[in-house]
């Protein structure tokens, strides 16, 4: 079950109360933020949710015509600029140690080799109309597989 957030004035511990706050059901870690109080539950769904939406936000409303046209290439500054971006996301929802690695497996995959390798080895449909819908949803998959193990990695099976 995916935990639900409401939001609501909480009591800070010198006794005033927070403009607003975001409280889930379930128990996570409590980030201050200019005086606002943000509860983010550690759960696997929890994870994968504003994982999925963090990447896709990053990955489509972020993402400049630079970064999409450069960053398959490791020499050139968009792949970072863009793993970077995807990086501040992540440390949202994510411990440190996890949003660094799941921002380089991103790095590796907008390089497109692993899905070049995928595609020949499966031989999936590398020409015609459909082949770009295949390479898109394929790097978007990989991308969503590699938040699913994290989050499971992070937040456990409960």
């Amino acid at each position: 079950m995916l935990a639900l957030y409401t939001a609501r004035r909480v009591q800070r511990p010198d006794g005033g109360a927070c403009r607003c706050s975001v409280v889930s059901r379930y128990q996570g870690v409590v980030r201050k933020v200019n005086n606002l109080m943000f509860t983010i539950g550690l759960h696997a769904t929890s994870l994968l949710l504003w994982g999925i939406i963090l990447h896709l936000f990053c990955d489509w409303i972020l993402q400049s015509d630079w970064q999409a046209r450069y960053k398959s290439s490791l020499k050139h500054p968009a792949a970072y600029v863009h793993s970077g971006i995807h990086l501040l996301g992540l440390l949202l929802i994510f411990p440190v140690w996890a949003s660094l690695a799941i921002a380089v497996v991103h790095l590796l995959i907008d390089t497109r080799i692993p899905l070049t390798w995928w595609r020949r080895v499966y031989r999936q449909t590398r020409e015609g109309g459909v082949a770009l819908h295949v390479a898109l949803w394929g790097d978007q998959v990989l991308h969503i597989t590699v938040l699913a193990l994290f989050a499971l990695v992070v937040g456990g099976l409960r």
